[in-house]
């Protein structure tokens, strides 16, 4: 479901009395409609969220003077400022700081391009990436969600889980909170041409000391080793 979408249902619930609590959804509607789209005129955007063309254009203008929309060659853009916002919300202790050491260590020592995603109730948010110098260019959009159960995380446990596709193989481990808790976890894309069994083994070892690192940070305790590579029920979307 789309941000725009998932506003919108919401506001459908809300009788038309609730003046004050319908806009403030039709503000988070129109943000949504322009994170989902990356930019759009007023018209469009009134299209998706289902408003009318001269509320959009007023509260458009609205949220811009405060900072978060900016008009750019007839079509509405986000700006730095809603980043700065979303950052905040980032659990705590400050995971995206735990976890950029062992990406980058990772990423050195494997040649390959790490992604960092972030458990958000029952969705995997994937908010941070390390390039390397052998990066393949195909990656996870940063800012991208996926549902829980779909992504590498959806089959929980201290496992490395590997999906072979015809010309890339992915590998995802998740990394955990003091109570056992999934906080998120760590996935590379690799080249089908050199990830063979040996490759992959390497692959998974260096995830499995990466996580192990990021939930040592986050208090956990473990309880077993690492199982052999698994593989993943579902790859999330990428591009190329």
């Amino acid at each position: 479901m789309s941000m725009a979408t998932r506003w919108r249902s919401t506001v459908d619930g809300w009788h038309a009395s609730k003046g004050d609590i319908v806009a403030v959804h039709q503000v988070f509607a129109l943000l949504g409609a322009v994170a989902d789209q990356g930019e759009g005129g007023a018209q469009q955007l009134a299209a998706k969220t289902a408003l009318p063309t001269h509320t959009a254009q007023r509260l458009l203008h609205a949220i811009a003077r405060l900072g978060y929309l900016r008009e750019s060659g007839g079509g509405w853009r986000l700006t730095p400022r809603v980043f700065e916002l979303g950052a905040r919300a980032l659990p705590q202790p400050d995971v995206v700081a735990l976890a950029r050491p062992a990406m980058r260590e990772l990423a050195r020592s494997s040649g390959e391009a790490v992604t960092l995603g972030l458990r958000d109730a029952d969705d995997i948010v994937y908010v941070q990436k390390v390039e390397s110098h052998g990066a393949t260019g195909v990656c996870i959009p940063v800012g991208s969600r996926e549902p829980l159960q779909r992504s590498f995380l959806g089959a929980g446990g201290p496992t490395c889980h590997v999906r072979r596709l015809p010309h890339l193989c992915s590998l995802g481990m998740p990394f955990f909170d003091h109570d056992g808790q999934v906080v998120g976890g760590l996935v590379m894309h690799v080249p089908a041409g050199r990830a063979d069994a040996a490759r992959v083994g390497e692959l998974a070892a260096g995830l499995q000391a990466a996580t192990a690192t990021i939930s040592s940070g986050l208090g956990h305790m473990p309880q077993q080793a690492c199982s052999a590579p698994a593989p993943l029920p579902f790859l999330p979307k990428l591009d190329e």
